[in-house]
């Protein structure tokens, strides 16, 4: 007689009663997961397994033992993956808990920008970890940032790339853009605001005068943005990234326009590290 499959995100008979010996890895993504608030199966295959095989078996374990959460919209899609209760009393009986790791109970309505983010979350990790010249010292995201309450403008992330041989610091901000909102409306409110910020000298998220990271799904997206920003007489730090053409093996290299360089057709030929 056959069983129906369980639902990926129920847990039901064996599986209430699954034992899971945690080990170190287990505990890192916890932190990870309580550091971001949700990651689809991707992210976590990327940071931590050899193979998204072994990441789905383990994933699996770990949501039978009641420690992570799981959230599937549709087959089509990775799972989303959160912090559960269960999880953060395991990293706080090892002393790495915080009290910003986020236990999620349900998705955000706002899931692909959530996880647009996490995605560059994880390219600057791992290419920081095979990156002989930086180390990536944080990488806060606006969750944290609205927690504080900081006034506007927030951007979607902050970077710190610490140089290993000195300790001096690169700090810039991400502005994830997914094409939602018009490139007129990113420009008046979001981008305008750093304009004025770096214009009067102030400080964003610590940081003064700092280069804002415009992350975009296509080159004719940032190039629509480079215009408008030229119609409206917008000015200042900006640089321009198309998402899928990022990767860890370039997203520290020559991957970046600037928005005079959109204006004219030319390349993404720019470094964040020289």
């Amino acid at each position: 007689m056959k069983h129906p499959r369980a639902s990926r995100t129920t847990r039901a008979g064996w599986a209430k009663h699954e034992v899971v010996n945690l080990v170190e890895r287990d505990y890192d993504m916890f932190a990870f997961l309580g550091e971001v608030g949700i990651a689809r199966t991707h992210h976590l295959a990327d940071m931590f397994f050899p193979s998204r095989t072994t990441a789905a078996d383990r994933l699996r374990k770990l949501f039978c033992g009641g420690f992570i959460r799981c959230f599937a919209r549709s087959l089509h899609e990775d799972n989303a993956y959160a912090l559960a209760r269960p999880g953060r009393d395991a990293l706080d009986a090892v002393g790495r808990g915080t009290t910003s790791s986020e236990v999620v109970q349900k998705l955000p309505k706002q899931l692909e920008h959530r996880s647009m983010i996490v995605d560059m979350r994880v390219l600057f990790a791992r290419a920081c970890l095979g990156d002989a010249r930086v180390a990536l010292g944080e990488f806060v995201m606006d969750r944290e940032f609205a927690r504080l309450g900081l006034p506007k403008p927030v951007p979607d992330a902050k970077v710190a790339l610490v140089r290993r041989a000195t300790g001096a610091s690169l700090d810039f901000l991400i502005e994830c853009d997914r094409a939602t909102e018009s490139a007129t409306w990113l420009v008046r409110e979001k981008l305008a605001r750093y304009a004025e910020a770096e214009r009067l000298g102030l400080t964003v998220c610590g940081i003064r005068s700092p280069l804002v990271l415009i992350v975009t799904p296509s080159v004719r997206r940032a190039q629509s943005i480079a215009d408008r920003m030229r119609t409206r007489m917008v000015s200042g730090s900006f640089a321009f990234a198309v998402a899928t053409h990022l990767a860890p093996a370039n997203v520290l290299g020559k991957s970046y326009a600037m928005p005079s360089d959109l204006l004219q057709g030319g390349a993404f030929d720019h470094a964040l590290l020289m």
